[in-house]
């Protein structure tokens, strides 16, 4: 009897044993990593300024157009998306390297002279080029060094290279690894260096990975983790000029509070380090002459949400073909073909024959012409009626046409359409311009095309920029016209979209309500029924903008 008892604690024993092994084995397994502390009352015990680049530096500039990178990144609808798609980017067109690469400093010469390396980047390298990358398209970025706790132990190459970038739409920095292309995200949101050494610590399963494919299993936890101790920023951010791994550059290191402040690496000079373990010191905003970056624009704007996915549109669209005889007539008649003798690009052109159509007569809503065709109102024009905003387009409409672009009228109409009693639409063109394959924003009526630094923009993309008031936005212009006259008269408007499905000339009447129309709609928003008291009729209402942006050279009639 004796005996069995003992044989049962025994065994109950075993089992609680195994059971405590099991736990701790599976804590081991779940935080390699302890929780560092911080101070986090605000004080400050670092009183030198950062330095940031502003988008429109020439360097950046420079750095934008060579590298296309507004294009590369048009149709991203989100700043993380943005951040992603230029994340890979540097992944797939330069090959990664442990080795030093002995090259220039700043990124556009990293890029220039690794080219003679095979296009091989270290992870310095690979940093500098994407935070170079992201303040070209006004994203404020800088490269953080990830230091080990035992660093002094360690070859000097051991440490690691990030960027963490400041979405003003995030409104918080967070963390970027240009080598693994990877955004980690927390409960997907993402973060920041310091928050990623918290989360492996206490909860891993909450850490996901964002990439410019999707969200996906966070698995490089343990690569990234060792060097989650000491973190470094540089105090100046700019790119033209800076020499990256200039030791005597003044730079902030974080340390966590109750360890020692490390010994440093790397040859640099330990009075250019400013320690501290303040968080508020780390992670203050960019600060641009005492202002988060940002578009001074005091509108008023919603989000526009749309579905991007591309269908097969069942619509048929009718264009002018270039010998239709009433645009031969048109071009010759006032000699539009003269207009663009000088010009360069497509863009010119386009430049060009608005800056004629907006100075052929003075605006003024109170008057309709008998017919809405380009020499019907030219007629008109000369002997002395001016017209609205829709007169303009479609004067601009038929002369670019007849020039072989491929050209529409569009009606922006505002959120209260239906009850807006004075100017419930504004009337401008969209040309669609195979240079940049897409459509292109006009307003004769004002003589401006909206650009997003060197890319113009369609009725969409310029709704979206200046919702999120980007400092990149500007007008292409031959008149002297201020942005902010120009979008405070026309962001109302620029909320439902609407176009024609027969876009020709000859004989038609641009405000007949028997011609069908495409009416783009924000996702949750009511269609409209009415402006002004008519009844829309044959209106096709969509939220798809491949079905309201369809290409012309391939949906033609």
């Amino acid at each position: 009897m004796l005996f069995r008892l003992f044989g049962r604690l025994a065994f109950l024993c075993k089992i609680v044993a195994g059971l405590y092994l099991a736990l701790v084995l599976s804590g081991c397994n779940n935080s390699k990593l302890t929780v560092l502390h911080w101070n986090t009352n605000g004080h400050s015990d670092v009183s030198d300024v950062f330095y940031w680049d502003s988008a429109d530096d020439a360097y950046l500039a420079d750095m934008r157009i060579k590298y296309d990178l507004i294009a590369l990144t048009i149709n991203d609808t989100t700043d993380l998306d943005r951040i992603a798609t230029l994340c890979d980017l540097i992944n797939h067109r330069w090959d990664h390297t442990e080795s030093d690469l002995n090259i220039a400093n700043d990124p556009m010469c990293i890029l220039q002279q690794s080219e003679v390396d095979g296009k091989k980047l270290t992870c310095l390298e690979e940093a500098y080029v994407l935070a170079g990358y992201l303040s070209s398209i006004d994203i404020p970025a800088r490269v953080v060094t990830l230091i080990p706790k035992n660093i002094t132990e360690r070859e000097k190459n051991k440490a690691h290279f990030i960027v963490e970038a400041y979405p003003k739409e995030i409104g918080k920095w967070i963390m970027i690894d240009p080598i693994l292309k990877e955004i980690p995200l927390y409960h997907d949101k993402p973060i920041n260096a310091v928050q990623l050494r918290r989360a492996i610590a206490t909860d891993p399963k909450g850490l996901t990975i964002r990439s410019r494919f999707g969200r996906h299993k966070f698995d490089y936890k343990k690569y990234i983790s060792d060097y989650l101790y000491y973190f470094e920023i540089p105090i100046d951010n700019r790119h033209e000029g800076t020499e990256i791994q200039d030791r005597t550059q003044k730079s902030v290191l974080l340390y966590p509070l109750g360890s020692p402040r490390p010994y440093y690496f790397l040859d640099k000079n330990q009075d250019n380090i400013l320690y501290t373990t303040s968080l508020q010191v780390f992670y203050n905003p960019p600060v641009f002459n005492n202002s988060i970056p940002g578009n001074p624009l005091k509108i008023v704007m919603d989000s526009l949400v749309w579905d991007r996915n591309y269908v097969q549109s069942d619509l048929i669209f009718k264009w002018n073909r270039t010998d239709d005889p009433y645009l031969i007539k048109l071009r010759e008649q006032y000699c539009i073909d003269t207009l663009v003798t000088d010009c360069k690009t497509s863009l010119d052109s386009v430049l060009s024959v608005m800056h004629w159509v907006h100075g052929q007569w003075e605006h003024y809503s109170g008057n309709l012409p008998e017919m809405n065709d380009p020499i019907t109102i030219l007629k008109k024009v000369r002997k002395g009626m001016r017209y609205s905003c829709l007169e303009y387009s479609a004067v601009l409409a038929g002369c670019l046409n007849s020039l072989g672009f491929t050209s529409r009228v569009v009606d922006l109409n505002p959120v209260d359409v239906e009850t807006k009693t004075d100017s419930p639409v504004h009337v401008v063109v969209e040309v669609y311009i195979p240079q940049y394959n897409k459509w292109i924003y006009a307003d004769p009526q004002w003589d401006v095309i909206p650009m997003l630094y060197e890319r113009p923009l369609n009725a969409v993309e310029f709704q979206d920029a200046l919702w999120k008031t980007h400092p990149g936005l500007r007008l292409a212009s031959h008149s002297d016209v201020y942005l902010d006259d120009y979008t405070t008269f026309v962001a109302e408007y620029l909320y439902f979209f609407v176009v024609y499905t027969d876009n020709r000339h000859a004989g038609s009447i641009f405000k007949d309500r028997s011609n069908q129309k495409i009416m783009l709609v924000t996702a949750g928003a009511d269609s409209p029924r009415t402006i002004q008291g008519y009844v829309l009729k044959m209106v096709h209402y969509t939220n798809i903008l491949a079905e309201f942006y369809v290409n012309p050279q391939s949906n033609r009639m």
